[in-house]
């Protein structure tokens, strides 16, 4: 019962979380110079290194999705950011 208790507080505690300035402002300052997609795995260019989906780019901010115009980023939180092109 303590661990359902724990999970269902830890959801609530992700629910209730802002996004978070710092990656705003990083992500702000960041720049993508390049996509690449491909059938089997599509690449991002941030700050002059590559990146997948799935992979932390800063501050536990992980790639979530990459598409030609944009980029979705989630943090540990589940709160997602676009960072457009």
């Amino acid at each position: 019962a303590k661990q359902v208790e724990a999970a269902k507080q830890l959801a609530a505690t992700k629910a209730a979380a802002k996004p978070s300035q710092d990656i705003i402002q990083w992500l702000g300052k960041s720049k993508i110079s390049g996509v690449r997609l491909s059938t089997s795995r599509n690449k991002l260019i941030l700050n002059n290194k590559a990146y997948s989906v799935g992979e932390t780019v800063n501050l536990g901010l992980k790639v979530l999705i990459i598409q030609e115009k944009r980029i979705l980023f989630i943090d540990p939180n589940g709160k997602k950011y676009l960072k457009q092109l």
